[in-house]
């Protein structure tokens, strides 16, 4: 009767006969001499929140735009608004204005009108009603039991219905301005999940190990405090970088100056305290404002990996290689500092995975992220055994319940609510998992079926309930998850860039496969059928594209990247005459059949004044060898230029872009080409050898090596001389380490040690000659 009559009540009393109520008394672990109650408690929690933020300039409205004109589309009318509170969900806690959440639904249609007028007005004015802006923070323990207010405590915080009301008014039109100009490897945003975010993790992970001769490595940010800790100002102009009209950013600004909380401990409460920072975990913008705050971090680092305030970054380490992963915890270090965040390291994680012979020293515990945990053996072990920890203890409940005199529909309902949601939980992820995996997680819903039904079969049970094997339930996970990536069309999903599926149909008569398995969703496929002549091919539709981009003695054949080259002059061309370079020897280390010209400058100017192209592979529908009769039906085709001064990587890729299109127009072939740019191209430089930096270079190689230098056009870390020279406005010069025969970008690329060390060398006698040269010889 009472399921019937309140089943808020009924929940609530469920819960605390099976000890599955979240509201257990934990206060008295926090207690102390300096601690006595729940209020003082309440109040050193409020204390400690608020001084988080203490030492941040407040938000002020006095620079609010007097007759901003705020666009139509902005405002909303009676009808979204009665949407909107017909939706209200009245079993959840009412906010500090303590307005029931009943009225609100019951009475929308009557309030709708007056609540669009209140937005309206917000919006127009550039204001938001005061007493809309306070919250109530509940603490939530995150470890049980809490040990310290600092780091234990998860604040959760209660806002009025009617400012979530307001906020999703505003998300209507903030949210479709900003989301992409939102990083895409920010997985917070709607229709993408922590699930979305894993799985590309874990494929980019796995793509890379699959090669081989490489390492990857994991870094996992934590930011202290997260959502507590950071600063109105700086996401004001994080907004304003970002193009937000002025308008939504008044507003934003309105919604989070002068805001006021209080701490509650059950019936005790502390007393109510600004805050000059934080975004307040229960709000509506508050996530989308956090992507906005993190949303430069790691730019141009294209593995990473972000969910709100969750940030990951990979990298792939070729064997033998160093890391660069240190410099991307100094970025993200340096990024939270310059905005007011910080860094937990006690918190933050790194991760090793390789299945090389040599694992490297790093720590090799599982990492639990977004709900999953992950080991470095990539085997889903670990996540198994605590997924059932948790399921074991929960099945305890069902038991006191089954005592109780619940009935077996209701037992079951308990069982999906609190023990197979959990089992569930990103399944997509770790789906993969052996039969010897996937039996023990069956074990823990036929236990569960046993409780509610133990004179039934598992099978009897299972169909009288409803339920479906829980390998079932994971299969039609997956491919619901892939279907959904399918439909989505943005371009703003990595995911759906990597994702393709295994067609359904069978092409052959032996059943190798049933029908169940063929229409299982896949990350890589091909096509196996026999297609003899009446198809476009795309194998075929991309050698005919790279064949049109160079001539065979390698001059580039795209229209106008040549242009941009500069002029040769005489005094350029007399610099080729006296280098010590011998063009059969230079063939004979590259392992060359032949060279494409025939003296040494014309050959050296090739190699350094001017643009070449190289095509690097194909990837298809297999790799190794063997004969194979696999037609891919996608592929991909890799090649880079090598750019010189005075060329914009931007403009040539353009070029290139749109050579391509016009190629594959003019070809009449059906197939989709989408050509991409790399997000690692770097502009070129060139030094000026007649100023003191190399004349002081010069003087220092001829004291190290006995020669004077010649001057070439190459270098590995040019870019990077680039960067250095603009951001100090300072000359630069790039010192000699490796030496002519080390095959650069070759198969067999290799460096001297002695050049190493004399490079060494070479370095400490320029840095003298430096000195020499700006003291005036002194």
């Amino acid at each position: 009767k009472l399921k019937n009559s309140n089943p808020e009540r009924w929940w609530k009393e469920v819960k605390a006969i099976g000890g599955l109520s979240s509201k257990k008394s934990w206060y008295s672990q926090l207690f102390s001499d300096d601690v006595r109650n729940c209020e003082d408690l309440a109040k050193n929690f409020n204390n400690f929140l608020t001084a988080l933020t203490s030492h941040f300039d407040p938000l002020t409205l006095d620079e609010i735009q007097e007759g901003l004109e705020v666009p139509n589309h902005y405002l909303v009318d009676a009808q979204q608004i009665y949407r909107k509170l017909s939706k209200i969900k009245t079993t959840k806690s009412p906010g500090p204005d303590m307005f029931p959440k009943k009225i609100l639904k019951t009475f929308a249609f009557e309030l709708a009108p007056v609540m669009s007028d209140i937005f309206n007005s917000s919006m127009t004015q550039g204001t938001f009603p005061k007493a809309l802006k306070r919250s109530i923070v509940v603490p939530v323990p995150k470890v049980s039991p809490p040990k310290s207010i600092e780091d234990d405590l998860r604040p959760i915080s209660l806002t009025s219905q009617i400012a979530k009301v307001m906020e999703d008014c505003t998300l209507d039109n903030f949210f479709p301005e900003v989301v992409n100009k939102l990083d895409t490897k920010q997985f917070a945003p709607p229709k993408k999940s922590t699930t979305h975010a894993l799985v590309y993790l874990l494929h980019s992970i796995l793509v890379a190990l699959e090669r081989g001769s490489c390492t990857a490595r994991l870094f996992f940010a934590d930011f202290k405090k997260g959502f507590d800790l950071v600063d109105h100002n700086v996401i004001i102009k994080e907004l304003t970088l970002l193009g937000t009209h002025p308008s939504i950013i008044r507003w934003i600004k309105a919604f989070l100056c002068d805001r006021e909380q209080c701490v509650r401990l059950g019936t005790s409460m502390s007393s109510w305290k600004k805050t000059n920072g934080g975004l307040p975990q229960g709000t509506k913008l508050g996530p989308l404002l956090f992507a906005v705050l993190i949303n430069s971090l790691l730019k141009n680092w294209p593995s990473r990996i972000k969910f709100v305030d969750d940030t990951s970054a990979l990298e792939i380490i070729p064997h033998f290689s160093s890391s660069l992963m240190p410099l991307v915890v100094n970025e993200i270090s340096d990024y939270a500092l310059e905005r007011g965040m910080e860094l937990n390291y006690k918190k933050c994680k790194q991760m090793l995975i390789n299945f090389l012979k040599y694992k490297g020293s790093d720590d090799e515990n599982p990492i639990y992220v977004a709900g999953v945990w992950i080991s470095n053996d990539l085997s889903w072990n670990t996540h198994v055994d605590m997924v059932l920890k948790k399921a074991n203890s929960r099945l305890y409940a069902l038991r006191l319940l089954k005592k109780a005199g619940l009935q077996a529909s209701d037992i079951v309902q308990i069982y999906i609510s609190f023990i197979r949601s959990r089992i569930e939980y990103a399944s997509p992820v770790w789906s993969s998992i052996p039969k010897s995996l996937s039996d023990i997680l069956e074990s823990v819903q036929k236990r569960a079926l046993r409780i509610a039904y133990p004179d039934l079969l598992y099978d009897e049970a299972l169909e009288i309930s409803n339920l479906q094997y829980l390998s079932t339930c994971r299969d039609i996970s997956c491919k619901k998850f892939v279907e959904s990536l399918r439909r989505d069309v943005s371009p703003y999903n990595p995911l759906t860039q990597i994702m393709e599926i295994r067609p359904g149909v069978k092409t052959h008569d032996y059943d190798l496969r049933n029908d169940r398995t063929a229409e299982q969703p896949s990350w890589t496929y091909f096509v196996g059928s026999v297609c003899l002549f009446c198809r476009y091919e795309a194998m075929s539709d991309l050698v005919a594209l790279f064949s049109t981009l160079i001539d065979e003695k390698g001059n580039i054949l795209v229209p106008g990247v040549n242009d941009s080259v500069r002029e040769l002059t005489s005094e350029e061309e007399a610099l080729y005459a006296n280098l010590d370079f011998d063009m059969a020897t230079y063939q004979a280390e590259l392992g060359a059949h032949g060279l494409t010209t025939e003296d040494n400058k014309n050959t050296l100017m090739r190699r350094w004044r001017y643009p070449s192209l190289s095509i690097h592979g194909f990837e298809g529908a297999f790799s190794g060898p063997g004969d194979k009769t696999v037609i891919p039906k996608e592929v991909t085709g890799k090649f880079s230029i090598r750019l010189v001064p005075d060329q914009d990587p931007a403009k040539i890729g353009e070029l290139v872009i749109a050579h391509l299109k016009k190629v594959h127009r003019e070809r009449g072939s059906p197939n989709v080409l989408t050509p991409r740019h790399s997000e690692g191209f770097a502009r070129p430089w060139l030094g000026d050898f007649e100023n003191v930096v190399f004349e002081a270079g010069k003087r220092a190689t001829n004291d190290v090596h006995g020669v004077d230098p010649d001057y070439t056009r190459e270098g590995g870390s040019i870019p990077v001389v680039l960067t250095l020279s603009e951001t100090t406005g300072k000359d630069c010069v790039l010192l000699p380490m490796g030496r002519s025969d080390d095959g650069a970008h070759s198969q067999n690329e290799k460096l001297n040690i002695s050049n190493f060390q004399n490079g060494m060398k070479l370095f400490a006698a320029y840095l003298k000659e430096l000195a020499i040269s700006t003291r005036g010889g002194k």
